[in-house]
């Protein structure tokens, strides 16, 4: 059974690594630290770190880059019940658009398309969802692609997958989920958000923020 590893919880960073320490198997963050608690067997480490929370309060649900600006949605608060949405015209900073970017390698191997036609490629967003014990992420990703003998591009989703199985059952299978290097992709995708939702854009500006829950009242964006 393949052992796998969601990205760390505290940096994001896709540097997890299972460790013997006095007897016991423990899964640790090689870049900050951070750890499970230790277990009889690597199967019961990765499942504890697998089942960690991140340190913020904020969950994304989609990320969306066009021509009107970034729409980012996440949910938060206990339970993550309470639901925002943040729309801003302002450009993001380039980092923002090179993890966009990069997703488009992705599109083209989930949806089985010829290499060379990357360059055609435009990520457009990423929708996430959440499921299972864990809240195992699920992604879909949206995507345009010219096309030479049309004036509209040909719109393009992914197949929606999980970044592991729902199931702790089950076995990793690359048709059913994520790919390791897609996931990093994705959580890096979800770090440029959280730096634009704090302030990092090309430009300074506020933000028109509207809660989707409760009363329906607008209030800022919370920087975790």
């Amino acid at each position: 059974m393949k052992i796998f590893l969601k990205p760390c919880p505290v940096c994001y960073g896709h540097t997890a690594a299972m460790f013997t320490e006095e007897g016991a198997k423990v899964v640790r963050c090689v870049n900050c630290g951070c750890a499970c608690a230790a277990q009889a067997t690597e199967e019961a480490a990765a499942d504890a770190w697998n089942k960690r929370k991140t340190l913020g309060d904020r969950r994304y649900t989609k990320i969306k880059y066009s021509d009107k600006g970034v729409y980012i949605a996440y949910q938060q608060g206990a339970g993550f019940v309470n639901e925002y949405t943040a729309k801003c015209t302002e450009e993001p900073a380039p980092n923002f658009l090179e993890a966009l970017k990069d997703l488009r390698q992705f599109v083209i191997e989930m949806c089985e398309l010829p290499e060379d036609y990357i360059d055609r490629i435009t990520v457009k967003s990423v929708s996430l969802n959440y499921g299972g014990e864990a809240d195992t992420m699920g992604a879909t990703i949206s995507a345009s692609m010219e096309l030479y003998n049309s004036n509209a591009p040909l719109n393009i989703n992914t197949p929606n997958k999980p970044e592991m199985p729902y199931n702790p059952d089950q076995e990793w299978d690359e048709k059913t989920c994520l790919t390791e290097e897609c996931v990093f992709a994705i959580r890096k995708l979800v770090l440029v958000a959280e730096e634009y939702l704090s302030g990092v854009r090309q430009q300074t500006s506020l933000f028109e923020v509207e809660k989707n829950s409760g009363q329906g009242e607008t209030v800022p964006p919370k920087v975790a």
